[in-house]
């Protein structure tokens, strides 16, 4: 069943994030084609899946939030783009792939990244949900995708280089930087369903620890993996003297620390009360998302 769920909804992801970017002005060649690279290049589309699953076993459609997956998507696209920027993360490599701007140019790597930013907007205010609660939803996006959130990480992330810090200190980071967004998928999700307080809470618990666990992995890999299995450049965060899980807590710990938290997520899921085989199979994604965090 989670395969019949991730196959159908990745295949509209692809095709509506594909749809508007060929929806843009004729005259945007060049911009289209470095948003159609950026897409193309693929990815595990996790935030989008996470929201649509989320959205199911709450009872709702996910038809009626699938623009607003697609905008959660997009936001993501773009923070990846500007990420890897000379300026920032300064990465070639991208999903095994050249990133952005060494496949074009750096101007053009940073108005794909704008772009998508900003339709990404424009296509969450076509959800099908209430005025109310899409104003709602829209408010928080900018707020978890703002300076009071993913762009709050990513500062506190670059202040933080070369200095030694706590691990609260590092959890506030990503919790920001990473943990915003997956946060927000499964708030959005929610929002378009009608589930008890208790299982909104926990569905809300469950994606704040598996926003830790995701960072917590995404350090290993750059510590464990190679380039090949990460597609992109490995050993960049002891390059650049980045405060991560390894670095704090050694690899064994951050191991020990990867698998607290994701048993913790799944420790959330069993308050859910599936009553339907569609809330059963949405579930039963949620799950697999937990067991995709390993080393």
């Amino acid at each position: 069943m989670v395969e019949n769920f991730t196959n159908q909804w990745l295949k509209s992801i692809e095709q509506g994030l594909m749809a508007e970017i060929q929806a843009l002005p004729s005259d945007q060649e060049r911009l289209k084609a470095a948003m159609t690279y950026a897409v193309a290049a693929g990815g595990k589309r996790l935030r989008p899946i996470l929201l649509l699953a989320t959205c199911q076993l709450a009872g709702g459609n996910p038809h009626d939030c699938l623009a607003m997956a697609l905008a959660l998507e997009m936001i993501h696209t773009y923070s990846l783009i500007h990420d890897d920027l000379p300026g920032m993360d300064n990465d070639d490599l991208r999903r095994g792939k050249p990133t952005l701007h060494i496949q074009f140019d750096q101007a053009t790597a940073i108005l794909a990244g704008d772009a998508f930013l900003t339709m990404a907007f424009e296509l969450a205010s076509k959800a099908k949900i209430s005025d109310r609660e899409k104003v709602s939803l829209l408010a928080r996006l900018s707020h978890y995708a703002g300076p009071s959130g993913m762009i709050a990480g990513q500062m506190l992330d670059i202040q933080s280089e070369t200095k030694d810090i706590r691990l609260e200190q590092l959890e506030k980071i990503h919790q920001e930087k990473t943990g915003k967004l997956i946060l927000f998928a499964v708030e959005a999700g929610l929002a378009f369903g009608n589930l008890s307080d208790l299982e909104n809470h926990a569905l809300i618990s469950y994606a704040k620890h598996y926003g830790l666990a995701f960072q917590i992995q995404n350090d290993l890999q750059d510590v464990l993996w190679d380039t090949n299995q990460s597609g992109k450049v490995v050993g960049k965060d002891q390059e650049l003297e980045k405060n991560t899980y390894p670095s704090l807590l050694g690899v064994e710990g951050a191991l020990a620390y990867l698998q607290e938290q994701s048993q913790a997520a799944r420790k959330n899921l069993h308050v859910i009360k599936e009553t339907t085989m569609q809330e059963k199979q949405a579930k039963e994604v949620l799950v697999s998302l937990l067991d995709y965090l390993h080393i």
